[in-house]
């Protein structure tokens, strides 16, 4: 029970989590006994001692056992419970639900014994008073299995917890920092938090003030402008150009079976990024060739493959994603005789 209710673990400055699984625990306790009023005993003071073990850290088993005198009789009372945890009311104070079973035997005056199977459940509380120590009270109705009606039941006394006394700091939001300390106690599930459960500040290798999780444009230059995504402003052009005047097809030359943008073409990209980004009227398509080697639906897949390259290119430079379209030709369209000419993309400009 006890160990249900660590609270006896429990330290002034740190609620635990109660029980402690796997913990023993021992009550001495003075009960008060009311037998069934059919038989005529009446009511009675007495010692028990109950034993107990942490099943898990909500629930424990115990055995308790108590001898009573009445003035018209006396009892032994044999049970065992079941402890149930309830949410903690304060950092001290842990209340439970007890049920169980058991045997009374009841001695009448004059009369010969009676032993009466019993039932009953009940609530009650452990209150901590040290690393070790707890008090407890609880309150039961009991059933005799010879007797409709349910009798009172009552018990108090101290707890004392054995074996390894481990705190478990409560930590309401899961961040690994107790609540007893954290100065931001409803941080999201998940999140990096400092040593006050605050959360961390997102990286921003750039420190242009998007996250590197968002950042669709990791390395600006220090100072540069940006948009929510992190990529720079448009800013490199800025006056109106018309349609008719607008540049001729992009050719990016690939290395054979690759569709990795070599460095040689990022640079030319790049400036046509900046263009598109100051034309917000202009939109690209960018279609993706091959040689003749290979199967033709190898070779439409490698043209996707290389579209989307530069494609990614673009979009890293900061053109959106909606004024790029991309198509995949293979090696159905030659641009030459020679098969190096043929391992391209072509960014065209449209409408």
């Amino acid at each position: 029970t006890t160990v249900l209710l660590g609270a006896s673990l429990g330290l002034p400055v740190a609620a635990l989590d109660n029980p402690e699984k796997g913990q023993w625990f021992v009550s001495a306790l003075a009960v008060r006994v009311d037998a069934p009023a059919d038989m005529g005993i009446g009511t009675a003071n007495a010692p028990a001692m109950a034993v107990g073990f942490g099943l898990t850290d909500s629930v424990a088993a115990e055995v308790s056992f108590a001898r009573w005198s009445a003035d018209r009789g006396d009892g032994s009372t044999r049970w065992v419970s079941g402890l149930f945890s309830l949410p903690r009311s304060t950092a001290r104070l842990q209340p439970y639900v007890v049920v169980g079973a058991g045997t009374t035997d009841f001695g009448r005056r004059r009369a010969s014994d009676d032993s009466q199977g019993q039932w009953f459940g009940g609530i009650g509380a452990f209150g901590d008073l040290g690393s070790r120590v707890s008090w407890r009270l609880d309150m039961r109705a009991v059933r005799s299995s010879d007797f409709d009606a349910f009798d009172p039941y009552a018990q108090g006394g101290l707890t004392l917890f054995l074996g390894d006394v481990t705190p478990r700091l409560k930590d309401a939001d899961g961040d690994g920092v107790a609540d007893a300390r954290d100065k931001c106690p409803c941080t999201p599930l998940g999140a990096p938090v400092d040593s006050d459960g605050c959360p961390l500040a997102p990286a921003d290798d750039d420190s242009d003030g998007v996250p590197n999780d968002t950042d669709q444009c990791p390395g600006t230059p220090p100072g540069t402008a940006v948009d929510d995504r992190g990529c720079p402003k448009q800013a490199t052009v800025t006056r109106a150009v018309p349609l008719d005047s607008r540049p001729a097809p992009v050719v990016v030359l690939f290395d054979f079976d690759k569709f990795d943008v070599k460095a040689e073409y990022r640079q030319l990209l790049a400036d046509h990024a900046a263009l598109l980004r100051g034309q917000p009227n202009w939109r690209v398509r960018i279609e993706g060739h091959t040689d003749a080697a290979g199967s033709n639906a190898y070779n439409i897949a490698l043209g996707t493959r290389r579209a989307e390259a530069v494609r990614a290119v673009l979009v890293n430079e900061g053109v959106p994603d909606e004024r790029i379209r991309t198509a995949t030709f293979g090696e159905e369209h030659p641009a030459s005789t020679d098969p190096a000419q043929n391992r391209r993309a072509i960014v065209i400009y449209v409408e």
